[in-house]
């Protein structure tokens, strides 16, 4: 199950599979996503939107 990404920094729009996914952190301007390679992702997307995104492609099984 993948989600889409746009990063932060680059505008760069990349696929990520949520089970690679460790942990996401919000911060006031941004998120950080940590994936299980230790690749640290930010993307200006709101926690609360992104979360829901997540908990929406584990749903969806």
């Amino acid at each position: 199950m993948f989600i889409p990404i746009t990063t932060f920094s680059t505008g760069e729009k990349l696929s990520i599979n949520i089970h690679h996914i460790i942990s996401i952190k919000g911060y006031p301007e941004n998120c950080h996503i940590i994936l299980v390679n230790g690749d640290k992702i930010s993307t200006p997307e709101p926690f609360h939107s992104l979360m829901e995104r997540v908990q929406s492609a584990l749903g969806s099984k």
